[in-house]
């Protein structure tokens, strides 16, 4: 998956939704499952340029 694939990041009900282009399933995880969840959320922003 590139960057530019994923269409919005979500943060609810304690999980992170990623959600991507048609050809790919959204992805869903428990933030309490996640080692460094602020520099995962950080590299997104980063790289879909926000």
């Amino acid at each position: 998956m590139q960057w530019a694939e994923i269409t919005d990041v979500d943060i609810a009900e304690g999980r992170l939704r990623i959600k991507t282009a048609a050809k790919h399933p959204s992805i869903a995880v428990p933030i309490s499952s996640l080692t460094n969840f602020n520099l995962l959320y950080a590299l997104i922003k980063r790289g879909r340029g926000l």
